[in-house]
């Protein structure tokens, strides 16, 4: 693949507005794709992914975005007819078709209702055109919370967990990235850890932005049409590590890495620690960014954009540091391989890889809706 995907020829910018242009101006004509089946398997088991070095992530434009939220919005709003209506003509990338589709889907499984936005070809297969990610709503949950996956595949087996979360606990919405973290060449201008990419880059949802660092990127914006729409939501954002010995490692993603009393942090925590694993393998290693860790721990999510974002760093998330809201809305969770991959000893009681699933489950957490 070219680098086409990430260019700013004048061209694409014409051909991209009259695109816009016309998104917006008939936002009541597009198909919503009526499915059922098992979702697990027509849908997440399928979906593609822009892998490390391809360049083949859409960079977005304001113009771009602003479509985008208005289409996310109608979405969560239950207006899907016209949310496909501004996504039919969607081509934020010229040359490139659209790609987007708005799907009303009755999972067989659960026989529960959800709304997706999925990148798809007419027949429904999955495709990666801008990279943007899938995400998945529930109309009638039974929890405001919202699940995110911000680096599927490559914190492997956070992708399976997250749709596990969000189909077990009748949660909200599940965000999953689109595109590996370093997909993109482009350098973003945000603070952010650089070890794995060698720089910070625009494809990395917690850290990506343009040249421009309030123009971030799709997953962003799906994070802030939530909160729009549901203030007293609470945001659980699952990645994966092998540096840190702490099998999970909880933090509100506080720049001066402090834990609220009795916030939710500490009823996650306790949660985890409340869950006994039979037979033992051994004691999980449990730890909140309550102070500032050794390097290898330094995980604490304090230069993630979506956590400074719902902290209150709305001007320049990209870039400027937040301290944690008392409630602390959002949540960012570090784990070990062995709490992510599959765990096959039948012995054990819960599995491993349930074991954060079950805590989410048994928490109360401070701010959510009954």
């Amino acid at each position: 693949m070219s680098s086409t995907r990430e260019s700013t020829k004048p061209l694409r910018e014409w051909v991209a507005a009259l695109t816009l242009v016309g998104a917006i101006s008939s936002p009541a004509s597009g198909q919503v794709i009526d499915r059922t089946g098992d979702l697990r398997a027509e849908i997440f088991d399928r979906l593609v992914f822009p892998i490390r070095d391809s360049n083949r992530y859409c960079l977005p434009t304001p113009e771009g975005l602003e479509v985008w939220r208005q289409a996310v919005d109608a979405t969560l709003s239950g207006d899907l007819t016209v949310a496909a209506g501004l996504l039919q003509n969607f081509a934020p990338c010229f040359p490139f078709l659209p790609s987007y589709k708005v799907v009303r889907y009755t999972d067989t499984s659960t026989q529960r209702l959800f709304h997706i936005l999925l990148e798809a070809d007419d027949d429904l297969n999955p495709t990666a055109v801008t990279g943007w990610g899938t995400y998945f709503f529930d109309p009638s949950p039974l929890r405001e919370l919202s699940i995110e996956v911000p680096h599927p595949r490559a914190d492997q087996y956070t992708e399976r967990q997250g749709f596990d979360a969000f189909s077990q606990l009748s949660v909200r919405s599940l965000l999953l990235a689109g595109t590996h973290r370093c997909a993109s060449r482009s350098p973003s201008p945000c603070t952010g850890p650089t070890p794995t990419c060698d720089f910070v880059r625009a494809s990395d949802p917690p850290h990506g932005a343009t040249s421009d660092p309030r123009v971030t990127n799709a997953f962003q914006i799906v994070h802030q049409v939530i909160s729009a729409f549901m203030p007293r939501t609470v945001y659980l954002q699952i990645h994966g590590n092998i540096r840190c010995g702490a099998d999970l490692l909880i933090s509100n993603t506080d720049s001066e890495f402090t834990v609220a009393p009795g916030g939710n942090v500490e009823r996650l925590q306790a949660s985890v620690e409340a869950i006994i694993i039979n037979p033992p393998d051994p004691p999980l290693s449990l730890r909140a960014c309550s102070s500032e860790p050794e390097p290898m721990c330094n995980l604490c999510g304090t230069n993630n954009i979506q956590g400074r974002w719902t902290n209150g760093s709305m001007d320049n998330a990209c870039q400027d540091p937040a301290r944690a809201l008392p409630a602390e809305p959002f949540i960012h969770i570090e784990q070990t391989p062995r709490m992510r991959e599959l765990d096959q000893d039948p012995r054990h009681d819960p599995p491993l890889h349930q074991v954060l699933i079950r805590a989410i489950d048994n928490t109360v957490f401070v701010q959510e809706q009954p």
